[in-house]
């Protein structure tokens, strides 16, 4: 059996049916229902097999993603020649799961261009700008070519002045317009990456 036999969806299914037919199924063993039950090894089994089934769909249907956009001709492409990992990391963080991105993002093992420049884009979501502004411009210097690293890395320079005036007291007139000034950075990154941080702009 495939991991699409195993989930019970097709091998077009979108994400969002890989989730939902995981949860369903995943609640269907769940340890709750078979706790100290005759059945609760073969249950513990099931849900083992529903890890790795989920696993492998989700890395074959960000792999399908990625390919639909490099055939459409995408602004966004992946240093990393395609990496699956990467590419699953990159759409944890347009749907605004941080701490699954940066789990998968720590069981990385070489950290190459592309892995600063996704820390970046974690910490920048999270607002921690002076770590996003490192991690960019470690990016640019692994791989100066590549023009969405530096692109991040010039927005965040450009906003310098603001990201070191935010939290440093009372909120003044220029700090507001630092603030909105951020929003708008941050957002461009975010559309860089498919996502979008502030839907009306």
């Amino acid at each position: 059996m495939d991991a699409y036999t195993i989930l019970g969806v097709n091998k077009n299914a979108s994400k969002a049916e890989i989730d939902a037919a995981y949860k369903s199924l995943l609640d269907k063993y769940s340890e709750e229902k078979y706790n100290n039950g005759p059945l609760s090894d073969l249950a513990a089994k099931k849900r083992a097999e529903l890890n790795l089934a989920y696993d492998e769909a989700i890395k074959n249907s960000a792999q399908r993603a990625q390919n639909e956009q490099s055939s459409q001709g995408g602004a966004s492409t992946f240093s990393s020649g395609g990496s699956p990992e990467y590419a699953q990391i990159r759409q944890f963080i347009n749907v605004g799961n941080l701490t699954e991105a940066e789990r998968l993002l720590s069981e990385i093992g070489g950290h190459d261009a592309e892995w600063y420049y996704l820390s970046g884009c974690i910490a920048l979501r999270r607002g921690n700008y002076n770590s996003a502004f490192a991690n960019f411009k470690t990016a640019t210097n692994k791989d100066p070519m590549n023009m969405e690293y530096k692109n991040a890395y010039m927005s965040m320079q450009q906003n310098a002045g603001g990201y070191r005036n935010m939290g440093t007291g009372g909120a003044s007139q220029t700090d507001c317009c630092n603030c909105c000034a951020n929003l708008i950075c941050a957002d461009c990154l975010c559309e860089c990456m498919g996502g979008d941080l502030i839907p009306c702009c």
